[in-house]
């Protein structure tokens, strides 16, 4: 088909502007640095689920607040990395693609207000979602506001 969209030419980061040919080849540091990432985070996530479990019908507030952090220090890093602060070579794949790939969770998210609605609380399953989302946005305005903030300092 002449509509199709040949995914080794799409932009998944417009920062970068890359073509397919030019990219790099994974090499294994940040191969190791994804994997060391993704398993942090996945542990964090999983302490955070321990120390707030989420009971049938109450609202899941361990998930909502490993979102809304990892929203915040997503908000955090693209800032600090995109403003040169850092050097990104490794801390992307392992904070941005590894640490918050495992800690933040949108399967989780999108499972707990489902069973919220199907337990007869479509209310609360609503402020959840809703609440969520609005909350993710806010902590990345609030992350980018202040780094650039202290930034300028």
């Amino acid at each position: 088909m002449d509509d199709e969209i040949d995914p080794e030419l799409v932009d998944v980061d417009p920062e970068l502007a890359v073509d397919a040919a030019a990219r790099p080849a994974l090499d294994g540091a940040t191969l190791v640095a994804v994997a060391a990432g993704g398993a942090l985070g996945t542990l964090a996530r999983a302490g955070i689920a321990e120390l707030v479990p989420t009971t049938a019908g109450g609202f899941p507030w361990g998930t909502f607040a490993v979102n809304v952090t990892g929203a915040f220090l997503l908000g955090v890093l693209v800032t600090v990395i995109v403003g040169g602060r850092a050097d990104e070579r490794l801390l992307r794949p392992f904070a941005l693609t590894g640490f918050l790939g495992g800690y933040t969770t949108f399967s989780t998210y999108v499972v707990e207000a489902d069973r919220l609605a199907r337990a007869g609380h479509p209310g609360l399953a609503s402020v959840y979602a809703l609440g969520s989302v609005v909350a993710g946005v806010g902590a990345v305005y609030v992350a980018q506001r202040t780094v650039h903030a202290r930034m300028s300092r």
